[in-house]
């Protein structure tokens, strides 16, 4: 009897120890947990915080940046029509602050490239107080009827009026919407001219009427009706009549003032008497 009652006690004691002994393993696995749970917990808030703090940082970089002023404005280019003012007021007319992150580049482009002479423009910025400018404008070779200017490829445009005070243009006159049309007759006839032995004749004025009919005024005043048809041949008819009427001129000494070409040979011609200078 008292061996199964030590048996049974060793027994108890040993499931006691085995129970103390689970305990014990779940209560350190726990704590570990539990503290790489605080641990994991507390890199994330050191994250967070880092991304705060940066963030921080570069919101306050943005803010400085964006108010630089712009202090530099360079333009480049074959200007001879923009002023510094034209781009400036362009600028300013956007009422915005004017600065290297906030800028607008399409609108200043737009704003720059509604100026009726400006055929081109490049906007570009550099570092945090410059912005550099590249225009390129419309080169004029005639007027159009005297409010407008044309370029090479037939493009209307205008000019403040007093920035054309050098230019000594030839006046092209026709109706409007068919300045290219123009410009092509003109140019046929300034090209006959200048290979002809006429070519110090200068065209101070050329006009088209709505019915294509062409009318010419060279340097020395002479009115030239070519008409509406054959406009070529009646100039090159000119020319070789030209050195007689000189003649003629002089003989009865009067000026030429008219000549009508519209006819199949010969033209008419009218004179006006040579006024003397009174000294």
């Amino acid at each position: 009897m008292p061996k199964a009652v030590a048996r049974r006690g060793q027994n108890f004691i040993a499931q006691a120890q085995a129970q103390a002994q689970a305990q014990a393993q779940q209560y350190i696995h726990c704590r570990y947990n539990n503290i790489t749970s605080k641990l994991f917990g507390m890199i994330c808030l050191l994250i967070i915080i880092g991304w705060l703090f940066s963030g921080l940082v570069i919101s306050k970089w943005i803010k400085n940046e964006l108010h630089l002023p712009l202090s530099k404005l360079v333009l480049t280019g074959k200007i001879h029509y923009t002023t510094y003012k034209d781009i400036q007021y362009a600028i300013l007319s956007i009422r915005l602050p004017v600065t290297f992150i906030s800028s607008n580049m399409n609108i200043i482009k737009h704003n720059i490239k509604i100026l009726p002479w400006i055929k081109n423009v490049r906007v570009n910025k550099q570092r945090s107080d410059r912005l550099k400018i590249n225009l390129v404008e419309f080169v004029p070779i005639v007027r159009w009827n005297m409010s407008r200017l044309i370029d090479a490829d037939g493009i209307s445009f205008s000019i403040p009026t007093n920035r054309l005070v050098k230019e000594k243009l030839p006046i092209l006159y026709g109706p409007e919407q068919h300045e290219k049309e123009a410009l092509v007759g003109y140019q046929m006839i300034i090209e006959v001219l200048k290979n002809s032995y006429l070519n110090r004749l200068m065209l101070k004025s050329t006009s088209i009427t709505l019915n294509g009919s062409w009318k010419l005024i060279i340097n020395n005043n002479i009115h030239i009706n070519l008409g509406k048809y054959s406009i070529i041949e009646r100039l090159e008819r000119f020319i070789e009549l030209y050195p007689e009427l000189q003649h003629q001129a002089q003989i009865k000494k009067k000026h030429i003032n008219y000549i009508d070409l519209r006819y199949h040979c010969g033209a008419a011609v009218s004179w006006i008497p040579v006024v003397k200078s009174i000294t």
